[in-house]
């Protein structure tokens, strides 16, 4: 992922003045290209968009060994982009009021929901969305079942089991450490918050009102035909 935030950075600063159509695939060429070749990435579809203009790219094979170039229509997995998706959510949240960003986590968690504290300072919001709450990034009874996707079988009680017993060793917002459980946690609380499930959520504060029809939770027979 750290190779695609920097791709975009590189192209959103490099076109502060209007481009030609054939400069910016040009320019696009020039930084998407060294990712396929690397061997790093199989596929990769690029989106700039400048005022009206809109110019879409796409590298490798949506397949590997397939000679199909992705395009516009091509799903990917988006994985921890999730993450974004799920401080939108608290953003929008704390935007209508419904939370706040120092409320503590289990303010809005069914009870009984124990969260480990240190030194009496409780895990909030704020801390679960930017990994500052000291939790581990894994728990520790994450036994996925099928390592291709490995969260759904993970359930909200396995994760209040491991919450009930694991021990904080640093202090809450002190130190920024990459949690998926942090935020994983976040997103159940608001969604519990909400009184819904997350999926429920957003679509409804997120991906409807954008109008992103194609990203999903569960993919159809179209997206399976359509996916990287």
């Amino acid at each position: 992922m750290k190779q695609f935030r920097v791709l975009i950075v590189l192209l959103a600063f490099h076109y502060l003045a209007a481009p030609t159509q054939a400069d910016l695939k040009a320019d696009i060429d020039r930084f998407a290209k060294p990712f396929i070749e690397s061997g790093n990435l199989t596929a990769m579809t690029i989106g700039v968009i400048k005022g009206d203009e809109r110019h879409i790219a796409g590298y490798g094979e949506t397949v590997k060994g397939n000679g199909k170039t992705p395009n516009a229509q091509t799903v990917f997995e988006i994985g921890s982009i999730t993450k974004v998706f799920t401080g939108i959510l608290l953003a929008d949240m704390v935007r209508t009021g419904e939370v706040k960003l120092d409320d503590p986590v289990t303010k809005h968690l069914p009870k009984p929901f124990e969260i480990p504290t240190y030194k009496d300072k409780q895990i909030t919001l704020m801390d679960l969305s930017t990994h500052g709450s000291a939790l581990p990034r894994m728990p520790s009874n994450f036994t996925p079942k099928d390592p291709n996707n490995p969260y759904v079988d993970y359930t909200l009680d396995q994760m209040a089991a491991f919450l009930k017993e694991v021990e904080l060793k640093r202090p809450i917002g002190k130190k920024y450490a990459y949690s998926n459980l942090a935020v994983g946690l976040l997103g159940n609380a608001l969604a519990h918050r909400a009184g819904k499930s997350y999926e429920a959520l957003l679509n409804e504060r997120v991906l409807k009102p954008l109008g992103m029809t194609d990203a999903t939770f569960a993919l159809s027979e179209d997206h399976k035909k359509r996916l990287a």
